[in-house]
């Protein structure tokens, strides 16, 4: 007697591939699941590399901040007297030295990557006269005449001139000179090689 298939169950065949089919889903889902995870471990990896690396870059940079300003505040201002008013009709070389110095800018040294010294340069406009600052041989010097690629030019006249050389404190009542444009202040240096020359000290001049 023939004995008939029971059609509700699956064959032997049929069972294995089932087996296979669901075998086969599962590990696809847990290869996804496992790339997901190292995706989102090199994501983690990668945010923290650039952290550290942008955290040592500040870091570098506010040492080297400090080290610029404490370099400059530390300078010692030169012995310049102040010179002996003649109430001549133009300024003299001693004036604008005493000026200058008066002013700062003996704090100021050459960029500590490029070495390129700090460049100031004084115009006289109605009087068409011009002196410069700036290192040479390592000694602040002031010269009759401009140099090229300053930092900062300052613009005035005769009489804002003199006010200034001979005033109690120039560096004070330069910001109102500055403000009522009888002193004009033009940078022509980025504020990354201003910092680096030690320019920080004399924020006063840029208002």
């Amino acid at each position: 007697m023939e004995t008939k298939k029971n059609s509700t169950f699956p064959d032997q065949k049929d069972a294995v591939e089932g087996f296979d089919y669901l075998n086969h889903d599962y590990l696809t889902r847990k290869n996804d699941e496992r790339r997901d995870d190292e995706d989102n471990e090199t994501k983690k990896n990668n945010a923290a590399l650039w952290l550290l690396i942008v955290s040592g870059i500040v870091i570098v940079f506010i040492i080297l901040f400090f080290i610029v300003v404490v370099f400059s505040l530390n300078q010692v201002k030169p012995p310049v007297p102040l010179p002996i008013n003649t109430n001549a009709s133009i300024a003299n070389y001693d004036e604008a030295s005493y000026l200058m110095n008066q002013l700062g800018f003996y704090k100021l040294h050459s960029n500590l990557f490029t070495q390129q010294p700090p460049v100031v340069n004084l115009y006289i406009l109605n009087t068409n006269q011009s002196f410069s600052y700036s290192l040479v041989n390592s000694v602040f010097t002031v010269v009759n005449r401009q140099l090229d690629n300053p930092d900062i030019v300052i613009y005035t006249n005769f009489a804002s001139f003199k006010k200034l050389v001979y005033s109690n404190d120039p560096e004070k009542i330069i910001g109102t000179m500055i403000e009522d444009q009888s002193i004009i202040v033009r940078s022509y240096s980025s504020k990354y090689n201003l910092l680096m020359k030690g320019y920080y000290p004399l924020n006063f001049l840029f208002r």
